[in-house]
C-alpha cells in the first residue's frame, strides 16, 4: 500500500512533469542552435524559466511536507556553525571543546572577541603569528575592531 508521503510525492512529480519537459526541450533546442544566437537565447530563457518553476514547486512541497522526525522524545537536531582558522584549520575550542554557534555572526563575534582576526573576506585567523598567517593578514586585510 502506498503511504501518504508517497502519494504526495507522486502529486509533486505530476506538477513538475510539464516544466521538466519544457526544460529538456529547451536543452535540445539550445544545443542545436549557435551559441549567443537569438534561438539559443530563447531556448536558454525558456529552460531557465522552467527550472525556476520546478524549484518553486519543490520548495513549496518541502515546506508543506516536512520530514517526519525519527528521533526519540527529548532529542532535537539543529544545524550549527563551527569555526576553523583559514590558514591552519585550528578549530576554535577556547572552552576546551569545539564550540557550536547558531549563526556565522555569533561565531565570528566570539572568535574575534577572543583575539582572532577577522579578514575583510569574512574568514577568521587564529592568533598564530607565523609567515603564512601574517601573509594572509597582509594580502586580504584585517577588519578593524570597532
Amino acid at each position: 500500500m502506498t503511504s501518504r508521503r508517497h502519494l504526495n510525492l507522486m502529486a509533486l512529480m505530476r506538477e513538475i512533469e510539464e516544466p521538466s519537459k519544457v526544460y529538456n526541450r529547451s536543452v535540445r533546442q539550445a544545443s542545436a542552435a549557435f551559441t549567443d544566437s537569438p534561438e539559443w537565447d530563447r531556448a536558454v530563457g525558456r529552460g531557465n524559466a522552467a527550472l525556476d518553476e520546478v524549484e518553486k514547486a519543490v520548495r513549496a512541497w518541502v515546506a508543506k511536507h516536512p520530514e517526519s522526525s525519527t528521533m526519540p522524545d527529548g532529542f532535537e537536531q539543529k544545524a550549527c556553525v563551527t569555526v576553523g582558522c583559514a590558514v591552519c584549520g585550528y578549530r576554535y575550542d577556547e572552552a576546551e571543546f569545539v564550540m557550536h554557534f547558531p549563526s556565522i555572526a555569533e561565531a565570528s563575534g566570539h572568535t574575534v572577541g577572543d583575539g582572532w582576526d577577522e579578514l575583510k573576506d569574512s574568514r577568521v585567523l587564529c592568533m598564530r603569528g607565523d609567515e603564512k598567517h601574517d601573509e594572509l593578514r597582509a594580502s586580504i586585510g584585517v577588519v578593524d575592531p570597532v
